[in-house]
């Protein structure tokens, strides 16, 4: 039987790549999305220039300010620009494979699994080098096509191929052999596996657990008070044992799910220029009593698909 071929897809620095499709200028700076140099909003994206200087995705726009160099060039964005960029890139990555999941704008997982005979060659030396040769064709046609650089993980799993994907940044297509999982995982911080952010492994750390080898070597009721109900599926997905299930897909933006089919979380905001107890009236009564959601026109305003409804935590800051 055939080892599945999942593959994850990342468009890397996606929005700073973007905003460099739109002005070329910026090819080579540091380059931080997501508000005016010094204002308020949170960096959506930062440039591999400009991660040297400690700013990542998350930060607020004023401490990315305070680390940036000041040759940084800091944008606003243009979220219809991302959205038309990723459906393409989309539609390229569907001419390769029919079974396609995003996780996110600029994340795709591509099930490649039974494709061997289909895309294989002569010069092919094995299946695997048949499937990397294709995802690497992939790669190459969304940059030549769409000017977006693509980076790419292939194995066994999709918590397998996400991990791949990272290590194989940027512009880069890594395959992880069936068989290879626990070898190429072990050596790697926690952090690296999807799951473990940073509270878990400030936790995992205080009990000498550093890497993914040692994780899996520590007793279960040791690591089960930070994972909880979740320990199972991270100890097997640090065994790289995870599933190869794409799941469904997760619309970032309601454009993507217009008639509210896909059930789950569908996030926005809006950083407002001062706040005041009028700018959280407006804010606040964006909400109905009437089953919809109407977040002041953030979010969406639509019907909640079939079965129970749960609201969510607004914060304003």
């Amino acid at each position: 039987m055939l080892a599945p071929r999942i593959c994850c897809l990342d468009l890397d620095t996606f929005f700073v790549s973007v905003e460099r499709l739109l002005d070329p200028s910026l090819r080579g700076k540091p380059v931080v999305v997501g508000g005016r140099r010094g204002g308020r909003g949170v960096v959506v994206s930062a440039s591999y220039e400009v991660r040297t200087f400690g700013v990542r995705s998350g930060m607020s726009i004023r401490e990315a300010s305070e680390r940036a160099p000041r040759d940084a060039v800091f944008v606003e964005g243009h979220h219809d620009e991302y959205s038309d960029y990723s459906k393409r890139a989309r539609e390229i990555v569907e001419r390769f494979s029919p079974v396609v999941l995003a996780a996110s704008i600029d994340e795709h997982y591509i099930d490649f699994s039974g494709c061997e005979r289909l895309y294989r060659r002569p010069g092919d030396g094995d299946d695997d080098a048949t499937i990397l040769r294709v995802v690497r064709e992939m790669t190459q046609a969304i940059d030549r096509e769409l000017g977006l650089p693509a980076s790419a993980g292939i194995a066994t799993s999709k918590s397998m191929a996400k991990v791949a994907s990272g290590l194989a940044k940027p512009h880069g297509v890594l395959m992880v052999r069936a068989g290879t999982e626990e070898a190429t995982l072990g050596p790697l911080a926690v952090r690296k596996l999807p799951g473990i952010g940073p509270v878990a492994e400030a936790s995992l750390g205080a009990l000498g657990i550093e890497t993914l080898a040692q994780l899996v070597a520590a007793p279960e009721a040791m690591v089960r008070p930070i994972f909880g109900a979740y320990t199972a599926s991270i100890l097997q997905a640090a065994r790289g044992d995870g599933t190869d299930e794409l799941g469904r897909e997760r619309p970032a933006f309601r454009e993507y799910d217009p008639r509210g089919a896909v059930a789950g979380t569908i996030s926005n905001e809006r950083t407002f220029a001062e706040t005041n107890p009028d700018t959280a009236a407006a804010v606040l009564s964006g909400f109905e009593e009437n089953g919809r959601i109407d977040f002041a026109g953030l979010l969406l305003s639509r019907p909640p698909p079939r079965g129970p409804f749960a609201g969510g935590t607004t914060t304003l800051c």
